[in-house]
């Protein structure tokens, strides 16, 4: 717990920070700030603050949703077979509603029409689905399923089943269930503001019945981190960053300095991701990035005192986003939900962890 800080606004942590701190005259000589950082919030150092991180529902679905991810694309990989899971979803959805246009595709699966749309545009390029105008309405794209798309499903169904059995594999099979249910109920937060799931005649439905019962993991945690990004998007939107940002400088200020690779690692983020999101922060100096050497590895990255104080001023909103996104589970259902979540993670070593590389330079 956060002993009440969080509830503090932003300008009383800035004031203790300043008296904690001496003024600086220069920001190249702005000291590190992770240990003042950890114990600000009242975690009491870097492993309490990682502890926290690690607990909170949008990281936890985050990692699980890559987790579940990268185990499917190399199961695929080492068979030849080139198809996303959202890929697959929408092929199903297709399948089952032959003729179905593209806005009616978006919702059976959960998905905003732009990014089905662009989902959809890449298997019609691979000749795994056709789309025509309707012949009723020339302004309805209507889709069908060719016979190359009908044959590659069987095999990545049984892929994706063969992944998300692996995935839930550290835990036993009543804790396995009962993490199903959780998500289920995740899934459909009261809070949400992700998009609607319908059925095939556009009704309100809270689980993809229509669907290969193959699919459902992979559904649950997809639409639960829709949940996440629903809520806590506008939450740090509104202070000018994106998800991807605030958890930059939530690990950054937390780790007080990194290598791109430790980065990388608490974040589950490929470097791709990170060139993206790293310039735009250093760009606003909110980050500081250090060039020891000629190779990006030896890249170390840190916090400005500016990346600081937006921090705090973002985290409470930020907060009160994690928390309403487990809004539909009543307290013994979130503790439940956070410790499985946690377990399976733990065990394929996707929470972030507190080494000797990312400890505190002052000890």
């Amino acid at each position: 717990m956060l002993n009440g800080v969080s509830a503090v606004v932003s300008e009383g942590c800035v004031t203790q920070w300043n008296r904690v701190r001496k003024p600086w005259q220069d920001e190249s000589q702005v000291p590190s700030v992770s240990s003042s950082f950890a114990q600000l919030l009242g975690y009491g150092g870097v492993a309490g603050a990682i502890e926290h991180h690690n607990s909170r529902a949008a990281y936890l679905l985050k990692r699980a949703e890559q987790t579940l991810t990268a185990m499917y694309t190399e199961r695929c990989r080492s068979s030849g077979l080139r198809l996303t899971i959202s890929q697959l979803l929408l092929l199903c959805a297709v399948d089952a509603v032959p003729g179905a246009h593209q806005a009616l595709a978006a919702r059976m699966t959960g998905m905003d029409t732009p990014t089905a749309t662009l989902v959809i545009r890449g298997l019609v390029k691979r000749g795994l689905m056709d789309r025509e105008s309707s012949s009723e309405d020339r302004r309805r794209r209507v889709l069908e399923v060719t016979q190359a798309g009908r044959s590659v499903e069987p095999e990545a169904l049984q892929q994706l089943a063969a992944a998300a059995a692996a995935f839930f594999a550290p835990i036993g099979n009543a804790d396995q269930r009962r993490l199903l249910d959780l998500f289920g109920m995740a899934s459909t937060s009261p809070a949400s503001l992700a998009p609607p799931l319908c059925d095939r005649e556009g009704q309100r439905v809270t689980l993809p019945d229509y669907l290969p019962k193959g699919v459902l993991p992979a559904y649950l945690i997809s639409r639960c981190l829709q949940v996440a990004a629903s809520l806590a998007g506008p939450a740090v939107n509104a202070f000018g960053l994106s998800i991807s940002q605030y958890v930059t400088l939530m690990v950054l200020a937390t780790f007080e300095e990194c290598n791109l690779a430790t980065l990388g690692r608490a974040l589950g983020a490929e470097r791709s991701s990170l060139s993206l999101i790293l310039p735009a922060l250093e760009k606003r100096s909110l980050i500081r990035v250090d060039h020891r050497g000629q190779r990006p590895r030896s890249l170390t990255i840190s916090p400005t005192r500016a990346g600081f104080e937006l921090l705090l001023q973002a985290r409470p909103a930020a907060e009160d986003a994690n928390m309403r996104i487990l809004s539909g589970l009543d307290s013994v259902e979130a503790e439940d939900f956070t410790r499985l979540l946690s377990e399976v993670l733990g065990h394929h070593g996707k929470l972030m962890k507190a080494g000797p590389e990312t400890r505190s330079r002052r000890g």
